[in-house]
């Protein structure tokens, strides 16, 4: 479109132009290059520790593992004085840690969760800690106040959960077998890492097997995870000859629903297995590069693209 300059010389004194017209055709960009499997990139991953979360990922997109777990590459930490989701669940992971290691014999009883839930300002104190640890700073201000809020009212919610539990039990007291236990095993011929955020047992010869949650809840990713834990717990001494129940502590539900506890059925393990072994073979077979993906629908997520961080080196 000519200038407003141009256009008043040619309109108001005539002068002669010569004009051209130009076109450029759109053409689509070229497709990104295949990122290809190597017998040197298959070595690496056998001698590292996948997780659940690890493989979740190549589900969801093998390029977005490749980047992250063969390259190794990761975003820049952000700069910010806010507390994410990520560290507001790592604050309440480990305020709850804190709390149940109190009892110096193992024993969380009811008087005990009682008296916690009675002193409000004890559970502020013992949030607090943790959070100025993870922010590293000295005071808590802006939105971080909101955050404390909701991390207080996650932990009063699930000590009100498991004194429900106890009620229901009619028992006075649970038994903890382990806080954030970290387990390895090998599983489809890979090395793999787990972290169990709490063992307990409400009654002899049963054990449970806790999972806090303080994001969205996807029974399929829960249901692959829980078939790794129980793997990788197999050669557990504490868990031995007890019967074994799963909960999920779907954290920001227990304002209005109970803990969902599940046994995992010989069907349901043989169902887990199947399709980890089919991930495993896929990310084992050199003959299919890692895909670019993120675009299909895997978990709930509909375009995984527009969320990852990978996104401007993808190339998709």
């Amino acid at each position: 479109e000519p200038s407003r300059y141009i256009s008043q010389l040619d309109l108001h004194f005539g002068v002669r132009m010569n004009k051209f017209v130009t076109s450029s055709p759109l053409v689509a960009p070229p497709a990104p290059e295949p990122l290809l499997k190597t017998p040197e990139m298959l070595e690496m991953l056998h001698r590292k520790h996948l997780s659940v979360s690890s493989v979740q990922t190549y589900q969801l997109c093998p390029a977005k593992f490749y980047y992250s777990k063969v390259c190794g590459l990761r975003a820049e930490d952000d700069v910010t004085e806010s507390l994410d989701a990520s560290g507001l669940g790592t604050v309440f992971h480990e305020t709850m840690k804190a709390l149940y290691s109190e009892p110096s014999d193992g024993i969380v009883r009811a008087a005990f969760i009682k008296s916690v839930l009675k002193d409000k300002g004890s559970i502020r104190s013992r949030v607090r800690e943790r959070l100025l640890e993870n922010l590293k700073s000295f005071e808590i201000s802006g939105k971080n106040v909101i955050s404390e809020d909701i991390i207080c009212r996650y932990v009063e919610n699930t000590l009100k959960s498991d004194q429900n539990l106890l009620k229901a039990n009619g028992r006075d007291s649970f038994k903890v077998l382990g806080l954030e236990m970290t387990e390895f095993g090998e599983l489809g011929g890979f090395k793999f890492v787990g972290t169990i955020d709490r063992i307990d047992s409400f009654g002899e010869g049963t054990a449970r097997i806790v999972d806090y949650k303080t994001g969205m809840v996807d029974n399929d990713k829960v249901g692959l995870q829980l078939y790794v834990y129980d793997s990788l717990l197999k050669g557990n001494k504490s868990i031995k000859d007890c019967m074994v129940e799963y909960s999920v502590y779907d954290i920001r539900k227990l304002f209005v629903s109970p803990v969902e506890s599940l046994l995992l059925s010989d069907e349901d393990k043989e169902q887990y297995r199947i399709i980890l072994e089919e991930v495993l073979s896929e990310m084992s077979d050199l003959e299919i590069p890692f895909e670019r993906r993120g675009e299909k629908k895997y978990f709930g997520v509909k375009n995984a693209c527009d969320s990852c961080e990978f996104r401007q080196i993808c190339g998709k």
